[in-house]
């Protein structure tokens, strides 16, 4: 059986459930989890629109979940 693998280029927001970015739009390249918070908290609560440089990522609830 194989084994579930990590998608290395999501990185999550560590202070919610299911919230991250993919680190491969240039939007989000080479910024810090810090960085992209501050930046994109705003808009969480609003919800995703497809404009967002943030999504919902079942790998960061999963992370969440596992610790």
């Amino acid at each position: 059986m194989g084994a579930w693998v990590r998608k290395a280029s999501i990185l999550c927001d560590t202070a919610t459930g299911n919230i991250g970015w993919d680190m491969t739009k240039p939007e989000n390249k080479d910024k810090t989890e810090a960085a992209l918070r501050a930046r994109d908290k705003g808009n969480y609560s609003a919800g995703r629109k497809p404009e967002s440089t943030w999504g919902y990522f079942g790998v960061c609830y999963a992370d969440r979940i596992l610790g």
